[in-house]
């Protein structure tokens, strides 16, 4: 077991940055040696077309085969629906 961690910046087509940071847990598979992750996923922009981002925490699950250089992944978005709700 790991505990892989990045962190960096994507750029988009359209110019924007987005800083990224994966916090997670990837196991190793015996059959093929791939890596098996889960990880939670934070997105900052200061780009106010992508603002959106700074409210959404996610989750990506994944797997890594160092021997093909290849990776799969899927990536949700979890938004707090209780924001608007009044207390």
């Amino acid at each position: 077991m790991n505990c892989p961690a990045f962190r960096g910046i994507v750029y988009t087509d359209d110019g924007a940055k987005i800083y990224f940071e994966f916090n997670g847990i990837a196991l190793l598979r015996p059959e093929d040696k791939a890596r098996v992750f889960t990880t939670s996923l934070s997105l900052r922009s200061g780009d106010a077309r992508f603002a959106w981002v700074n409210d959404t925490v996610g989750a990506v699950e994944g797997i890594l085969n160092t021997t093909a250089d290849q990776m799969i992944l899927r990536a949700y978005a979890c938004q707090n629906e209780l924001a608007t709700v009044p207390v």
